[in-house]
């Protein structure tokens, strides 16, 4: 099987100007991958739609960088070391200047498996009567059934994510607690194009068939 494994510099070349770039949030989502993609882009102005379940201090730099045009998020802020504002996202949304498009951590996670699974929407219960309801990925729809939520899915042109160990095939293995899980590199839209770009960052390499075998 070819070898997978390849440098950040390599690997952020997938990336293109106008991207909706999603930033797996897990247990560990503070990649090299991210933060060398925001040093390749710093002020070049490429207008990347950043899609992060929570943006916290690693969403701020995309913000500093002029990296970011729009975002989908379902928080904008800190948390470290409690949630509390933050000036570069406050800043950006007052003056118009990143445009914000804020869901349910529930939706938020709906749509990236909808799309993963190749469907064109999925039901929900969530955002009825909130004003997340005025998204235009959201809509009520009559059935025989009676009547109900449907959110639109969410596939983003690409994926980075986190993993303690991979092997130089591309298999991964992670480790709970997971709080996005795998669908967003499921819904990456380079599936078709480049065998899927998501950039994956291992803490270690393993030997091939390392993995399978762990697995048995």
């Amino acid at each position: 099987m070819p070898d997978k494994v390849c440098s950040l510099d390599e690997a952020i070349v997938h990336v293109r100007a106008g991207d909706a770039v999603h930033v797996v949030t897990n247990h560990t989502r503070w990649t090299a991958g991210a933060r060398h993609l925001v040093r390749h882009w710093w002020g070049r102005d490429p207008g990347f739609t950043l899609v992060m379940l929570s943006l916290s201090s690693l969403g701020a730099l995309f913000f500093r960088g002029g990296l970011v045009a729009k975002v989908v998020t379902g928080y904008s802020g800190d948390v470290f070391p409690n949630f509390s504002p933050n000036p570069w996202f406050a800043s950006a949304y007052l003056d118009g200047s990143v445009d914000i498009e804020h869901w349910s951590f529930l939706t938020f996670l709906q749509r990236l498996e909808a799309a993963a699974r190749g469907l064109p929407a999925v039901t929900t219960s969530s955002l009825a009567g909130s004003s997340m309801a005025d998204n235009p990925g959201y809509a009520r729809v009559v059935t025989p059934f009676g009547e109900v939520g449907m959110l639109e899915a969410y596939a983003p042109d690409i994926t980075l994510l986190h993993a303690p160990i991979g092997d130089r095939q591309g298999n991964l293995a992670f480790n709970a607690p997971g709080l996005e899980g795998v669908w967003g590199a499921l819904a990456a839209r380079r599936a078709a194009q480049d065998q899927r770009f998501a950039g994956a960052m291992d803490e270690r390499i393993e030997r091939p068939g390392f993995l399978a075998g762990a697995a048995g």
